[in-house]
């Protein structure tokens, strides 16, 4: 339950032995850590992402070794399950735990076909309606193209509901996320490297802080920065810490 434990354990984990936070995903045992020992990384637990319980986590377990021809498929049997509610599901979509089905942003307009509109489906409907339902959401589904979410809407997704960003992506170099800010003294911030999935702390001056402020979830691109000694005060002043330094934010914009 300690966050800033868990993230020194996570980063030292990286640093050390180069295993990496990874994504839940359907048919794996996220009912606690699950450990891919080839690909040498770790996920969180299904019950750490906000609003997802334990039945919901001990379900998804049972069904691991069902077969879905479509996601429209595997929609139709969580209607019918109380382990299940349609915000759940939209979260772990967002959170690509059903990557197996397709895209984010795919699955999310099957999804919403599924709950509204013309060929909605409901455990209300009489069979014969279900069924010409369940087929017409199959070739919706089939007649859609692959396609993702926003970079940055998906980061703050993923800060918001799973605690941490999750996506790496290497091209994005300056593109950073903040985890959260300490305004106390010169603001203090964690950040997120987009392109390397590492998490470290930066400071900011304060006017340059008040002129562009920002928060906790939100996107940074680094424009400039320093690395400046750090100081402590002693008797009332500052007085540099032999061989220890700070990286100082001089210049960003909020995406």
């Amino acid at each position: 339950g300690d966050k800033d434990r868990i993230a020194a354990v996570k980063a030292e984990r990286r640093r050390s032995f180069g295993i990496r936070v990874a994504a839940s995903r359907f048919r794996q045992d996220n009912r606690g850590f699950y450990i891919d020992r080839a690909a040498n990384t770790i996920s969180d637990a299904l019950t750490s992402i906000k609003h997802i319980s334990r039945r919901t986590a001990q379900k998804l377990f049972e069904w691991r070794e069902r077969q879905y021809k479509t996601f429209s498929d595997l929609l139709a049997d969580m209607e019918f399950d109380p382990a299940f509610d349609s915000h759940a599901v939209d979260i772990l979509i967002r959170l690509g735990y059903f990557q197996e089905f397709g895209s984010a942003g795919k699955l999310l307009k099957v999804h919403a076909a599924f709950h509204e509109g013309e060929i909605r489906f409901s455990k209300a409907h009489i069979p014969a309606t279900q069924q010409k339902r369940l087929t017409a959401l199959r070739a919706f589904e089939r007649s859609l193209e692959e396609s993702g979410v926003p970079l940055a809407e998906q980061i703050r997704f993923e800060v918001e509901y799973a605690g941490a960003p999750l996506t790496v992506c290497e091209r994005e170099r300056d593109l950073y996320a903040v985890l959260d800010v300490d305004e106390r003294y010169s603001p203090k911030l964690r950040l997120y490297s987009v392109s390397t999935g590492r998490t470290g702390v930066m400071k900011v001056k304060k006017p340059l802080f008040r002129t562009q402020p920002f928060k906790g979830g939100d996107m940074l691109r680094i424009l400039d920065w320093q690395r400046r000694p750090a100081y402590q005060y002693i008797d009332g002043k500052p007085c540099p810490r032999p061989g220890v330094s700070e990286l100082w934010l001089e210049a960003y914009e909020k995406i």
